[in-house]
């Protein structure tokens, strides 16, 4: 009997978890565009540190980056093999718009991040000559970049479906997703990137601090592109995981044959 009674407090406590976030979303028009702006921030608030568990959804902030990898005038190969990005959970939503007729979303969004971790650098190009005194580096240290006032759009498929379990979901086609960025400032730090005896990033630092813009025009595209796929997986996570009944007030069964 005492068995049968922890089994089925296990149960319970197991499935007030499984609902724990769901329960807490408030439910919007899809034509309030204000309102949704304002459940998406506040989910990435909710999920933050903790994650949503009963959706193997992990914590956001930090959010684990592996093995990322940006190139220089394709010549130069920056990789970070592990790593954290900290600030998205205090991300301000400043636009949210859904048009369903249409099947697409816009996402607009204005962030303070700090990215850090171990990388790896390799790569042959003549500008390094000129500016570290070797024209090839091959060397893993660590590396961080602050981006304060990062803003992101993104304009997304979102395409309603309907699942075994007879809800209506929405999936985001994430190669499809568009995205446009602008930075107010970006600053770079770094340590220990030996080239033979000499820590290179006592040269690093200097020169792409003094010339961030100049170096986000050239590097800008990979490191976003990146940061795409950050926020494409957090989108889809939230979409294709939660059924539109928890958040969304409307009927939307018409959407789905």
């Amino acid at each position: 009997m005492f068995i049968l009674k922890l089994v089925f407090v296990a149960c319970a406590v197991l499935i007030k978890c499984e609902t724990a976030f769901v329960d807490t979303l408030s439910k919007c028009s899809i034509k309030d565009d204000e309102c949704i702006g304002e459940l998406f921030e506040s989910s990435l608030r909710k999920i933050g540190s903790v994650g949503i568990p009963e959706l193997n959804m992990p914590p956001i902030d930090p959010y684990k980056v592996t093995n990322m990898t940006i190139k220089v005038l394709e010549a130069i190969k920056l990789t970070m093999t592990d790593g954290v990005v900290k600030g998205i959970s205090k991300c301000q939503i400043k636009k949210y718009h859904v048009d369903l007729d249409k099947q697409t979303g816009v996402q607009e969004i204005l962030c303070d991040l700090i990215i850090k971790g171990n990388i790896v650098v390799e790569g042959t190009s003549p500008l390094l000559q000129g500016v570290f005194g070797t024209p090839s580096i091959d060397s893993a240290g660590k590396g961080k970049v602050k981006l304060d006032k990062l803003f992101l759009r993104f304009d997304f498929p979102l395409i309603p479906f309907k699942k075994d379990d007879g809800e209506i979901y929405f999936k985001i086609l994430s190669k499809k997703i568009k995205y446009k960025y602008d930075v107010e400032k970006a600053t770079f730090g770094a340590e220990k990137i030996m080239v033979g005896k000499e820590d290179m990033s006592k040269a690093i630092v200097p020169y792409f601090n003094n010339n961030y813009k100049a170096i986000l025009e050239i590097i800008g595209d990979s490191i976003f592109d990146a940061a795409k796929e950050i926020f494409a997986d957090i989108l889809k996570k939230f979409f294709e995981f939660i059924p539109s009944k928890n958040y969304i007030a409307d009927d939307l069964s018409y959407l789905v044959k």
